[in-house]
């Protein structure tokens, strides 16, 4: 089930026009790395508060992402898109 979900993201990618691709790059990426850090969370049996979004203030303890201080120097999982 997921390859063929991929894979339908994979074809909608390539027809979409070229002036709304940076904006659907955006977007997927974005969604893919909130989902990336939940799934990370969950693995380490974190409970977390959702992430913030346009219209609500973060809460005061927010781990889905830490503080920029805390980032790593160098990529942790490199990966190659298309």
């Amino acid at each position: 089930m997921k390859e063929a979900f991929v894979e339908y993201v994979r074809g909608s990618v390539y027809d979409i026009s070229p002036n709304l691709w940076v904006d659907m790059h955006r977007d997927i990426v974005k969604t893919v790395l909130v989902y990336k850090d939940k799934d990370n969370n969950l693995k380490r049996g974190k409970q977390c508060s959702p992430p913030p979004t346009a219209t609500t203030r973060p809460a005061r303890s927010v781990c889905w992402q830490p503080p920029p201080h805390m980032w790593p120097s160098t990529v942790q999982n490199p990966v190659s898109v298309w």
